[in-house]
Parts: structure tokens; C-alpha cells; sequence
């Protein structure tokens, strides 16, 4: 006996049906694989911080991997044979390159490191004296002989703007900030305040983000000394100005000294020292243009 084929229009509603399935299955994957993704351009373009001997040890890994190297200039190199690599003499300038010289680095110094000649690098390299630390953007483009055979992609020297490394912790600081967690913000902070000499102005900014996570510590006086610094280095800035300001102003009316029988502060006595109308944690934390309009948690 023959089954009966289903109808026509029946079918025609399951597979309109499937379809229907189909679309929100796909829809929801891609909504659940959307906040893994989100802020991943942040540092899609960072390099890699390494070592000249990581780059030796095994320099065909580190091969067109972007790399950020603390190293020390030696000055140009003598002119070499390329062989079979791109580092011909008449486009590329060589280099040479050694480790900062700090605890357990005992690596050699590295003669295959090459600057395209007439670029930017190229010129600057004779403003760079011999000995000075600097950071390297680079990468491993041929390995001869076991030898890396490095193009610099960039110096980067005292009071030079921030890298775009260094624009990715700020970055990462300031998401720290508005989620309520001033220490890591700090922490972050601090690391690139420590890392080189920066420009007066980036000093400066990176300074008044300090004393405004410090004051979400609830740390006014090391707050206070980070915003004045601040201005001592860009007196023009408003916030940071407005912020010293109002701790200063704070701190002078809080008692500085316990009460005579030495006795804690009672609640009624902390209530009545501490001042009034809005405070610095009220007053909205002024980033640059190009970053998120954040504002400090309120206390």
C-alpha cells in the first residue's frame, strides 16, 4: 500500500518553518559571539614584548611577528652581504642593537637589524647616540646563517609620543576606572609613567589619572600631590586644576590631629569634619577626545 505524499502547501509551511529555525539559531550564535569580540581591534596592532635572545633562540617563530624590543643603540652598521635577503645595501641602512645591560641579560650584540634608508628612522639616526635606550618596533624578516635578520619597523625615544602599546594600557586603565577598580588603574598607569621619559604633556594627563585613582582609594593627600604635579607640568589643565582645588580645600577643613584623650573619631565627629556640597568624586573625569567619556565611580 502506497503512503500518501504530503501535500503541496504543507510542505511549503515546513520548510518556511526550518528556515524560520535556521535564521534565529543564527542570529543567537552570533549574538553570543559578539562580547568575546568586542575591543579586540583595541590591540590587534600591538607588538609582541621580547628579547634579542628570544629573537636568536628560535628566530624563525618570531618570522613577520611584530616585536617591541628595550634594547640599547650601538649606531650603524657596516655594510653586509645580503645573499638571497631583502636587505640589499643600496635601500636598507644596517644597525647594530644590544640588551639594556640589566640583571641575567647576557645576550651579544645584534649586527642584522636594518632601517630602510630615506625614511623617517633613517634620518633620525644620527640624533641617536651610541649607547642610548631605546624601544624597537621590529620584526624577524630572514634568518641567515641561524642569525635573525631584523627590519625596525620604528624607534621610539625619549619624549616621543606614546606607542601605540603604551595607548593600549592607558586604554585598559581607564576601562579599570569606571569599573570601579582605581587600583588596578593605577597600577597601569604608573607602567607607563615608568617605562621612558614621555612627552610633557602625556606625562602630564597620565598624572592627573593617577590623582583621580588615587582619590577613588580614598587616598586625598597622594592625590593631591599627583594633581599638583600634574600642573606643575601642564598648568592650563582645568580638571586637574579643579580637582588640587577642591582636596586642597577639603583637607584643610578635615581635622588633622585625634581628639586630646586620644580616643577614635566618633561617627557624630566624622560627620561634622567632613565637608560640604559636591566633592572632586563628583566632578566628571575629562579624558581625550578620542577616548570614552568616563567618569570616576561615586563614593
Amino acid at each position: 500500500m502506497r503512503a500518501k505524499s504530503p501535500r503541496p502547501g504543507s510542505r511549503r509551511a515546513t520548510e518556511r518553518a526550518v528556515r524560520r529555525a535556521s535564521a534565529a539559531f543564527l542570529f543567537l550564535a552570533c549574538a553570543a559571539a559578539a562580547p568575546a569580540l568586542a575591543g579586540w581591534w583595541d590591540d590587534a596592532a600591538d607588538a609582541r614584548p621580547t628579547s634579542l635572545a628570544e629573537l636568536r633562540r628560535a628566530p624563525d617563530l618570531w618570522r613577520d611577528v611584530p616585536v617591541l624590543l628595550s634594547v640599547r643603540f650601538g649606531g650603524a652598521g657596516a655594510r653586509l652581504n645580503p645573499y638571497f635577503t631583502q636587505f640589499t645595501p643600496e635601500l636598507w641602512q644596517p644597525v647594530k642593537l644590544s640588551p639594556r645591560g640589566d640583571a641575567g641579560d647576557t645576550d651579544v650584540e645584534i649586527t642584522t637589524a636594518f632601517v630602510r634608508r630615506g625614511g623617517r628612522d633613517d634620518l633620525r639616526l644620527a640624533r641617536i647616540s651610541p649607547n642610548r635606550p631605546v624601544l624597537v618596533r621590529a620584526a624577524v624578516r630572514d634568518t641567515v646563517a641561524g642569525e635573525p635578520w631584523i627590519e625596525v619597523l620604528g624607534f621610539t625615544l625619549d619624549g616621543d609620543p606614546l606607542t601605540p602599546e603604551e595607548q593600549t594600557l592607558v586604554r585598559e586603565a581607564d576601562r579599570f576606572l569606571a569599573g570601579r577598580n582605581p587600583r588596578a588603574a593605577e597600577r597601569l598607569y604608573r607602567r607607563v609613567l615608568d617605562g621612558r621619559k614621555l612627552a610633557t604633556r602625556d606625562r602630564a594627563d597620565l598624572l592627573r589619572r593617577v590623582g583621580v585613582a588615587l582619590h577613588d582609594r580614598r587616598l586625598p593627600r597622594e592625590a593631591l600631590a599627583a594633581l599638583r604635579e600634574a600642573l606643575a607640568l601642564d598648568p592650563g589643565d582645568l580638571d586637574a586644576r579643579y580637582r588640587a582645588e577642591r582636596l586642597d580645600a577639603s583637607l584643610a577643613r578635615t581635622p588633622l590631629t585625634p581628639p586630646a584623650n586620644g580616643a577614635a573619631p566618633t561617627a557624630a565627629r566624622a560627620a561634622a569634619s567632613t565637608p560640604q556640597g559636591p566633592t572632586p568624586a563628583d566632578v566628571p573625569l575629562l579624558l581625550p577626545v578620542h577616548g570614552p567619556a568616563l567618569a570616576p565611580p561615586r563614593g
